[in-house]
């Protein structure tokens, strides 16, 4: 083989600094895996939370939800859904608005009624609680055998 062909015999030093090198990159890419990893899984619970707290609060859980920096500047958005398209025939849409609006009066109606509900049912309880507090404990009750003594069996 002519001396060209060879390779210099340079030690192990090149093959230790070059498996530092890339120990090091490999270290560097794992901790950027698993910092994406990391902020994955936590994304993914949020959204989760958020969910749970959603349908907790009674809220739509499916619901896309909207967040304080990308609210409108003007307040509250209209929860109320979007009206749907014309149909073409004006008395059918007549007669969904119309519809709609009494779907929306009755499910406000029914909302305040639970509420009402409620309050009545805290203030029972509580009424309860205040008549057993201000009540005078009953008396303890006195038996036959003086007191001390180890009762006959």
């Amino acid at each position: 083989m002519p001396e060209a062909a060879k390779l210099a015999y340079l030690g192990p030093v090149p093959w230790v600094a070059l498996g530092a090198v890339i120990g090091v990159i490999g270290f560097g890419v794992h901790g950027i895996g698993s910092l994406i990893l990391m902020l994955l899984v936590l994304g993914f619970f949020a959204k989760r939370f958020y969910r749970w707290q959603a349908a907790a609060n009674g809220g739509d859980p499916n619901a896309i939800p909207v967040w304080a920096s990308c609210a409108s500047p003007w307040g509250r958005r209209d929860r109320r859904a979007p009206e749907p398209k014309a149909s073409g025939n004006t008395a059918f849409d007549d007669y969904r608005r119309e519809m709609l609006r009494r779907l929306e009066q009755d499910h406000e109606d029914f909302q305040s009624f639970l509420e009402r509900l409620r309050r009545a049912k805290d203030k029972s309880e509580f009424d309860q609680f205040m008549a057993e507090r201000d009540r005078p404990a009953p008396p303890a009750p006195q038996g036959d055998r003086p007191q001390g003594s180890w009762p006959q069996g």
